[in-house]
Protein backbone atom coordinates (compact mmCIF):
# COMPACT_ATOMS: atom_id res chain seq x y z
CA UNK A 1 0.00 0.00 0.00
CA UNK A 2 2.80 2.17 0.76
CA UNK A 3 4.49 1.55 -2.93
CA UNK A 4 1.62 2.52 -4.66
CA UNK A 5 0.64 5.49 -2.51
CA UNK A 6 -2.56 3.99 -0.97
CA UNK A 7 -1.23 4.38 2.78
CA UNK A 8 1.46 6.85 4.40
CA UNK A 9 4.66 5.45 6.06
CA UNK A 10 5.45 5.97 9.75
CA UNK A 11 8.66 7.25 11.47
CA UNK A 12 9.01 4.20 12.70
CA UNK A 13 8.44 2.57 9.60
CA UNK A 14 10.88 4.41 7.95
CA UNK A 15 13.55 3.76 10.69
CA UNK A 16 12.60 0.21 10.61
CA UNK A 17 13.12 -0.05 6.77
CA UNK A 18 16.20 2.33 7.36
CA UNK A 19 17.81 -0.82 9.95
CA UNK A 20 16.86 -3.63 7.72
CA UNK A 21 18.15 -2.37 4.35
CA UNK A 22 21.06 -0.22 5.63
CA UNK A 23 19.84 2.72 4.05
CA UNK A 24 19.56 6.11 5.18
CA UNK A 25 16.59 7.16 6.37
CA UNK A 26 16.35 10.55 4.19
CA UNK A 27 16.34 8.22 1.29
CA UNK A 28 13.70 6.24 1.83
CA UNK A 29 12.03 9.44 3.35
CA UNK A 30 12.22 11.29 -0.27
CA UNK A 31 11.81 7.67 -2.34
CA UNK A 32 8.25 6.47 -0.23
CA UNK A 33 7.59 9.06 2.54
CA UNK A 34 6.95 12.25 -0.10
CA UNK A 35 4.34 10.60 -2.62
CA UNK A 36 1.18 9.65 -0.39
CA UNK A 37 -1.85 10.38 -2.76
CA UNK A 38 -5.20 9.99 0.03
CA UNK A 39 -7.42 9.51 -2.94
CA UNK A 40 -5.57 6.27 -3.82
CA UNK A 41 -3.30 6.07 -6.43
CA UNK A 42 0.84 6.45 -5.96
CA UNK A 43 2.93 9.06 -7.04
CA UNK A 44 6.23 7.03 -7.13
CA UNK A 45 7.84 6.22 -9.89
CA UNK A 46 7.19 1.62 -10.44
CA UNK A 47 9.07 0.44 -9.78
CA UNK A 48 11.68 2.09 -7.56
CA UNK A 49 14.50 3.49 -8.94
CA UNK A 50 16.72 2.72 -6.13
CA UNK A 51 18.07 -1.57 -6.45
CA UNK A 52 17.58 -2.03 -3.18
CA UNK A 53 13.96 -0.87 -2.54
CA UNK A 54 13.70 -2.06 -6.47
CA UNK A 55 14.07 -5.93 -5.00
CA UNK A 56 12.06 -5.31 -1.73
CA UNK A 57 9.09 -3.76 -4.30
CA UNK A 58 10.20 -7.54 -6.43
CA UNK A 59 9.01 -9.18 -2.95
CA UNK A 60 6.07 -7.53 -2.52
CA UNK A 61 5.05 -8.40 -6.38
CA UNK A 62 6.10 -12.09 -5.97
CA UNK A 63 4.63 -12.56 -2.38
CA UNK A 64 2.18 -9.44 -1.39
CA UNK A 65 -0.34 -10.29 -3.91
CA UNK A 66 -0.79 -14.20 -2.74
CA UNK A 67 -1.23 -13.23 0.72
CA UNK A 68 -3.59 -10.36 -0.10
CA UNK A 69 -5.55 -12.85 -1.89
CA UNK A 70 -5.37 -15.63 0.92
CA UNK A 71 -6.64 -12.81 3.63
CA UNK A 72 -9.75 -11.78 1.05
CA UNK A 73 -10.68 -15.40 0.59
CA UNK A 74 -10.50 -16.09 4.62
CA UNK A 75 -12.19 -12.38 5.68
CA UNK A 76 -13.35 -10.99 2.65
CA UNK A 77 -13.12 -8.30 0.23
CA UNK A 78 -11.94 -4.99 1.35
CA UNK A 79 -10.70 -5.60 4.67
CA UNK A 80 -6.85 -5.39 4.39
CA UNK A 81 -7.02 -1.92 5.80
CA UNK A 82 -8.67 -3.20 8.78
CA UNK A 83 -6.98 -5.54 9.83
CA UNK A 84 -2.87 -6.03 11.33
CA UNK A 85 -1.28 -9.24 10.19
CA UNK A 86 2.24 -10.26 9.89
CA UNK A 87 3.87 -13.00 7.75
CA UNK A 88 6.92 -15.26 7.86
CA UNK A 89 8.81 -16.73 4.94
CA UNK A 90 10.30 -20.09 5.58
CA UNK A 91 12.30 -22.49 3.13
CA UNK A 92 11.03 -26.12 3.28
CA UNK A 93 13.38 -28.49 1.61
CA UNK A 94 11.55 -31.76 -0.01
CA UNK A 95 13.13 -34.01 -2.78
CA UNK A 96 10.95 -32.91 -5.18
CA UNK A 97 11.99 -29.20 -5.15
CA UNK A 98 12.08 -27.02 -2.25
CA UNK A 99 9.44 -25.36 -1.26
CA UNK A 100 8.35 -21.53 0.57
CA UNK A 101 6.26 -21.94 3.17
CA UNK A 102 4.73 -18.33 4.27
CA UNK A 103 2.69 -17.86 7.85
CA UNK A 104 0.35 -15.55 8.02
CA UNK A 105 -0.46 -14.02 11.90
CA UNK A 106 -3.65 -11.93 11.26
CA UNK A 107 -5.52 -10.12 13.87
CA UNK A 108 -9.51 -9.39 13.18
CA UNK A 109 -10.78 -6.45 13.80
CA UNK A 110 -12.36 -5.56 16.68
CA UNK A 111 -16.47 -5.53 17.34
CA UNK A 112 -17.19 -3.48 19.89
CA UNK A 113 -20.51 -2.70 20.62
CA UNK A 114 -21.44 0.64 21.97
CA UNK A 115 -23.93 -0.49 24.56
CA UNK A 116 -23.10 -4.11 26.04
CA UNK A 117 -26.16 -4.09 27.46
CA UNK A 118 -28.23 -3.72 24.90
CA UNK A 119 -29.62 -7.71 23.73
CA UNK A 120 -29.94 -6.51 19.70
CA UNK A 121 -26.14 -5.25 19.14
CA UNK A 122 -25.15 -8.68 21.40
CA UNK A 123 -27.26 -10.83 18.76
CA UNK A 124 -25.94 -8.83 15.97
CA UNK A 125 -22.44 -9.12 16.66
CA UNK A 126 -22.89 -13.03 17.75
CA UNK A 127 -24.86 -13.81 14.58
CA UNK A 128 -22.15 -12.20 12.47
CA UNK A 129 -19.45 -14.16 13.89
CA UNK A 130 -21.34 -17.73 13.66
CA UNK A 131 -21.35 -16.83 9.92
CA UNK A 132 -18.39 -15.60 9.46
CA UNK A 133 -16.44 -18.42 11.47
CA UNK A 134 -18.33 -21.63 9.60
CA UNK A 135 -17.74 -19.97 6.99
CA UNK A 136 -14.16 -18.76 6.84
CA UNK A 137 -12.69 -21.75 9.65
CA UNK A 138 -14.95 -24.65 8.73
CA UNK A 139 -15.46 -24.17 4.94
CA UNK A 140 -18.97 -24.16 4.71
CA UNK A 141 -20.81 -22.22 1.64
CA UNK A 142 -23.76 -19.76 3.07
CA UNK A 143 -26.98 -20.36 1.92
CA UNK A 144 -28.27 -16.58 1.01
CA UNK A 145 -31.70 -17.56 0.36
CA UNK A 146 -33.67 -15.91 2.85
CA UNK A 147 -31.88 -12.83 1.75
CA UNK A 148 -32.73 -13.28 -1.55
CA UNK A 149 -36.31 -13.64 -1.20
CA UNK A 150 -36.58 -10.97 0.84
CA UNK A 151 -34.71 -8.54 -1.50
CA UNK A 152 -36.80 -10.01 -4.40
CA UNK A 153 -40.05 -8.92 -2.59
CA UNK A 154 -38.73 -5.39 -1.75
CA UNK A 155 -37.24 -4.92 -5.60
CA UNK A 156 -41.50 -6.01 -6.57
CA UNK A 157 -42.93 -3.90 -4.30
CA UNK A 158 -40.07 -0.46 -5.98
CA UNK A 159 -41.12 -1.95 -9.24
CA UNK A 160 -44.73 -1.53 -8.41
CA UNK A 161 -44.38 1.51 -6.78
CA UNK A 162 -42.12 3.13 -9.89
CA UNK A 163 -44.67 2.44 -12.43
CA UNK A 164 -47.69 3.91 -10.45
CA UNK A 165 -45.94 7.06 -10.26
CA UNK A 166 -44.93 6.57 -14.01
CA UNK A 167 -48.78 6.01 -14.98
CA UNK A 168 -49.69 9.02 -12.89
CA UNK A 169 -47.22 11.89 -14.03
CA UNK A 170 -47.65 10.35 -17.76
CA UNK A 171 -51.82 10.77 -17.00
CA UNK A 172 -53.09 12.32 -14.02
CA UNK A 173 -54.22 12.46 -10.30
CA UNK A 174 -57.56 11.22 -11.08
CA UNK A 175 -57.07 8.70 -13.57
CA UNK A 176 -54.29 7.04 -11.99
CA UNK A 177 -55.87 6.84 -8.87
CA UNK A 178 -57.24 2.93 -9.86
CA UNK A 179 -53.33 2.15 -10.38
CA UNK A 180 -52.84 3.57 -7.30
CA UNK A 181 -55.13 1.85 -5.18
CA UNK A 182 -53.97 -1.54 -6.99
CA UNK A 183 -50.25 -0.65 -6.35
CA UNK A 184 -51.16 0.11 -2.60
CA UNK A 185 -52.75 -3.36 -2.03
CA UNK A 186 -50.33 -5.54 -4.15
CA UNK A 187 -47.25 -3.14 -1.49
CA UNK A 188 -49.35 -4.10 1.37
CA UNK A 189 -49.46 -8.01 0.30
CA UNK A 190 -46.12 -8.35 -0.95
CA UNK A 191 -45.40 -6.88 2.88
CA UNK A 192 -47.70 -8.90 4.15
CA UNK A 193 -46.04 -12.46 2.48
CA UNK A 194 -42.79 -10.78 3.83
CA UNK A 195 -44.06 -11.07 7.28
CA UNK A 196 -45.27 -14.77 6.91
CA UNK A 197 -42.51 -15.87 5.36
CA UNK A 198 -39.78 -14.42 8.01
CA UNK A 199 -42.30 -15.83 10.87
CA UNK A 200 -43.24 -19.07 9.30
CA UNK A 201 -40.36 -20.40 7.10
CA UNK A 202 -37.03 -18.27 8.32
CA UNK A 203 -37.96 -17.92 11.79
CA UNK A 204 -35.01 -17.70 13.88
CA UNK A 205 -32.18 -19.11 11.85
CA UNK A 206 -29.02 -17.35 11.59
CA UNK A 207 -26.85 -19.56 9.52
CA UNK A 208 -27.26 -22.14 7.00
CA UNK A 209 -24.70 -23.83 4.90
CA UNK A 210 -23.15 -26.64 2.80
CA UNK A 211 -19.97 -27.90 2.88
CA UNK A 212 -18.74 -29.98 -0.59
CA UNK A 213 -15.91 -32.23 -1.11
CA UNK A 214 -14.97 -32.66 -4.75
CA UNK A 215 -18.11 -30.86 -6.13
CA UNK A 216 -19.97 -32.81 -3.97
CA UNK A 217 -22.64 -32.01 -1.03
CA UNK A 218 -21.14 -34.02 1.64
CA UNK A 219 -22.72 -32.23 4.88
CA UNK A 220 -25.34 -29.36 6.11
CA UNK A 221 -25.28 -27.40 8.77
CA UNK A 222 -28.07 -24.86 9.94
CA UNK A 223 -28.21 -22.44 13.27
CA UNK A 224 -31.10 -20.79 14.48
CA UNK A 225 -30.70 -19.16 17.82
CA UNK A 226 -33.35 -16.52 20.11
CA UNK A 227 -31.59 -14.30 22.48
CA UNK A 228 -34.63 -12.87 24.87
CA UNK A 229 -34.22 -9.29 25.99
CA UNK A 230 -32.89 -9.26 29.25
CA UNK A 231 -31.15 -12.68 29.19
CA UNK A 232 -27.79 -12.57 28.64
CA UNK A 233 -27.93 -16.49 27.39
CA UNK A 234 -28.85 -17.11 24.32
CA UNK A 235 -30.40 -19.89 23.30
CA UNK A 236 -28.92 -22.09 20.29
CA UNK A 237 -29.89 -25.17 17.99
CA UNK A 238 -27.62 -26.69 15.85
CA UNK A 239 -28.47 -29.28 12.87
CA UNK A 240 -25.96 -31.33 11.14
CA UNK A 241 -26.87 -33.78 8.34
CA UNK A 242 -24.45 -36.11 6.96
CA UNK A 243 -25.56 -36.03 3.36
CA UNK A 244 -23.31 -38.93 2.61
CA UNK A 245 -25.40 -41.46 4.92
CA UNK A 246 -28.49 -38.62 5.37
CA UNK A 247 -28.32 -39.00 9.01
CA UNK A 248 -29.35 -36.48 10.92
CA UNK A 249 -27.99 -34.93 14.63
CA UNK A 250 -29.21 -32.05 16.68
CA UNK A 251 -27.37 -30.06 19.43
CA UNK A 252 -28.90 -27.43 22.00
CA UNK A 253 -26.72 -24.96 23.78
CA UNK A 254 -27.81 -22.02 25.87
CA UNK A 255 -24.34 -20.07 26.72
CA UNK A 256 -23.38 -16.76 28.00
CA UNK A 257 -23.09 -13.74 25.93
CA UNK A 258 -21.08 -12.61 28.73
CA UNK A 259 -18.27 -14.66 28.23
CA UNK A 260 -18.00 -13.94 24.98
CA UNK A 261 -17.65 -10.09 25.68
CA UNK A 262 -14.69 -7.88 27.67
CA UNK A 263 -15.55 -5.70 29.84
CA UNK A 264 -15.46 -3.09 27.34
CA UNK A 265 -17.71 -4.46 24.77
CA UNK A 266 -15.07 -6.17 22.56
CA UNK A 267 -15.84 -9.53 21.06
CA UNK A 268 -13.61 -11.70 22.05
CA UNK A 269 -12.42 -13.78 18.91
CA UNK A 270 -10.80 -16.52 20.78
CA UNK A 271 -13.65 -17.19 23.04
CA UNK A 272 -16.65 -17.29 21.24
CA UNK A 273 -14.79 -19.42 18.05
CA UNK A 274 -13.30 -22.05 20.88
CA UNK A 275 -17.37 -22.59 21.49
CA UNK A 276 -18.47 -22.84 18.17
CA UNK A 277 -15.52 -25.17 16.92
CA UNK A 278 -16.77 -27.28 20.45
CA UNK A 279 -20.32 -26.93 19.03
CA UNK A 280 -19.02 -28.78 15.65
CA UNK A 281 -17.23 -31.22 17.09
CA UNK A 282 -20.06 -32.58 19.41
CA UNK A 283 -21.89 -32.67 16.29
CA UNK A 284 -19.80 -35.04 14.37
CA UNK A 285 -18.89 -37.28 17.39
CA UNK A 286 -22.52 -37.19 18.24
CA UNK A 287 -23.16 -38.89 14.03
CA UNK A 288 -20.55 -41.01 14.64
CA UNK A 289 -22.33 -42.09 18.00
CA UNK A 290 -25.47 -42.73 16.29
Amino acid sequence: AIFYGQAKPTDEQIENLSVVLNIPTQHIQEILGGHYYPTRGGLMSIPPSDPTLYRLFEMIQVYGYPIKAVIHEKFGDGIMSAIDFTAHVDKVEDPNGDRVKITLDVELPPVELTNKYDATQIKNAVDDEIARYYTKEQNFVQSHTHTDIRLLLGYVSCFIAGGAFYYEYKTSFREAIPVTMFSVISFWILQALAAVYQYAIEKDEIFMGSQYSHGREVATLKVSGKLEKYNPKYSLKFTFVDKTTTKQTTLKVEPNTTEWFTTKGILSYEAIDNDLKKYIDTLKQQLHQE
